[in-house]
């Protein structure tokens, strides 16, 4: 039967055929298989669109309550990767971070040559 994983283990690239040999026992039901805890929570998977002035409240709330993500999202009905995303580059960078710029055109005197051309 090892050969069988070995080769398992070569085709599909993984790094041990030791793998193959749990995954398959879990499968087969010989082992309990045990959530990881992740996406238990119902949390919205899609965004909604938020101003400048929500998500400051949304990442404020956040850091308020030990960076509870997912309960964060569930409270203000944003993604948890909305949520994620605010909240790190808000404390990696701050507060002007959190302003949505998609769409906006720089002013001409912020162009590069390349960008004028």
């Amino acid at each position: 039967m090892t050969v069988r994983y070995m080769t398992l283990q070569k085709n599909f690239k993984i790094p041990s055929h030791t793998t193959v040999l749990k995954w398959i026992i879990k499968y087969n039901g010989h082992e309990e298989l045990k959530s990881s805890g992740i996406g238990e929570d119902k949390v919205m998977a899609n965004g909604r669109k938020t101003n400048f002035n929500e998500r400051i409240e949304i990442v404020k709330h956040c850091i308020e309550h030990q960076n509870s993500y997912s309960k964060t999202a569930d409270k203000y009905k944003v993604s948890y990767h909305q949520v994620y995303s605010w909240t790190k580059k808000y404390e990696e960078s701050g507060v002007e971070v959190l302003k949505d710029k998609r769409g906006k055109q720089k002013n001409a005197n912020e162009l590069s040559e390349i960008e004028k051309a």
